[in-house]
């Protein structure tokens, strides 16, 4: 005899943010800033001579960085950080390349 999987209460209570008000705030400002710094090393990148494997990198932190900007409209925190994170990472590799 099959068993159904029980199916969730539906009086299961929402997820709440676990970060207070200052904390988001402070976080995003801090992922603003790091988006802006990560946008003008982007740019420099871009007007150096790069090779097609490293013009890849650049692009992937663009993808990164645009990302966290969706991520940021949507007031998505964490998620934009990560993704500016990721981009700074790949932006820092290129630079220590050069």
């Amino acid at each position: 005899m099959k068993t159904q999987p029980e199916k969730p209460s539906a009086d299961v209570p929402a997820l709440q943010s676990a970060i207070s008000t200052g904390q988001a705030s402070a976080l995003q400002g801090q992922v603003v800033k790091l988006q802006e710094a990560i946008e003008k090393r982007i740019l420099l990148l871009s007007r150096e001579w790069l090779s097609p494997s490293q013009r890849g990198t650049l692009e992937g932190a663009r993808g990164f960085l645009q990302q966290s900007q969706k991520a940021l409209h949507e007031s998505d925190l964490q998620r934009a950080y990560n993704l500016a994170h990721k981009a700074d990472l790949l932006v820092s590799s290129l630079e220590q390349s050069q």
